[in-house]
């Protein structure tokens, strides 16, 4: 039974003619009636009782009509879907974020992007900025927000700045320079510092050093962490300082002061990164809406 049997045949059962269904397909009334006659000894039935002037559904012929449609309908559904998933219509787009950096942003971008496509399924996946570039390499992430150095020397990742942030020292409310609204770099030179494990950001850690240098200071390192989070636990405790960027200011932790830090080379940039020949469509459709939201928020 073939698929082009079936259309003749659901045709030639609307209008009970086969010269009308030879018409809507723009072939021969002889194809039609040698494919019905086709069908009919394939399922070994008679489908159709033909007069000289009339043409009538057989009780068989009834039952294949149903089944048709329904078989017609979903070939249909499937046509659609196919093409739609290819445009990224549909789908699974997969995000990666380390968290805290991307929080008050992605919300916004989600939002619009399922406003847009709500049939494509957003996963969000939290990891170290390592793991993450690690899985944006083997597809298993489409896109990740990440600090430029772990990205800038891949091939075949592409990069695109999406925010900058100023520096801010944490500090326990117990600290001697908890009571500073700012601070010069020159004050903390002989602090102690809490920072994530370069296990976690390991080229971006080594450019956080470099700057530490040309602040004129060499880190005195008591603890290394996992996470964002955890680095400030490690100062709520005491154990020591930590220069985060201002999206990590937290004003309600009433046991942790941030401190404006001045005269600093540090500089904290997030952007984006995806593979430059993405195998799915969703990518390009996030990119674009990111490119939308960029674009309202400079006209503002």
């Amino acid at each position: 039974m073939e698929f082009r049997q079936l259309s003749y045949f659901i045709s030639a059962a609307k209008y009970l003619s086969f010269t009308k269904a030879a018409e809507e397909h723009y072939v021969a009334q002889t194809a039609i009636s040698q494919q019905i006659s086709s069908l009919e000894k394939h399922l070994n039935v008679k489908l159709f009782i033909r007069s000289n002037r009339t043409v009538q559904l057989t009780e068989a012929g009834r039952v294949l009509l149903r089944e048709a449609n329904l078989i017609t309908s979903k070939v249909a559904e499937a046509e659609a879907k196919t093409k739609e998933a290819a445009l990224g219509f549909e789908g699974t787009l997969n995000i990666g974020t380390a968290g805290p950096s991307e929080r008050r942003v992605l919300p916004v971008m989600l939002k619009r992007f399922h406003e847009l496509y709500p049939k494509i399924s957003i996963n969000i996946i939290r990891g170290g900025y390592k793991k993450l570039v690690e899985d944006l390499k083997s597809n298993y992430l489409d896109v990740i927000f990440v600090f430029p150095y772990e990205v800038e020397d891949i091939k075949g990742i592409e990069y695109r700045k999406m925010f900058s942030y100023k520096i801010y020292m944490a500090v326990s409310k117990e600290h001697k320079l908890a009571q500073y609204k700012k601070i010069d770099v020159k004050k903390i030179v002989n602090e102690k510092f809490v920072i994530v494990s370069e296990d976690e950001a390991p080229k971006t850690i080594e450019q956080y050093k470099k700057n530490c240098e040309k602040d004129k200071f060499q880190l005195n390192i008591v603890a290394k962490c996992k996470s964002l989070e955890s680095m400030l636990v490690m100062v709520e405790a005491g154990i020591g300082i930590a220069l985060v960027p201002s999206c990590l200011v937290d004003r309600s932790n009433e046991n942790i002061s941030y401190v404006k830090l001045e005269n600093s080379k540090q500089v904290v940039e997030i952007g984006l990164a995806w593979q430059r020949e993405s195998n799915n469509p969703t990518t390009k459709l996030f990119l674009n809406v990111v490119d939308e939201l960029h674009i309202k928020k400079q006209k503002k």
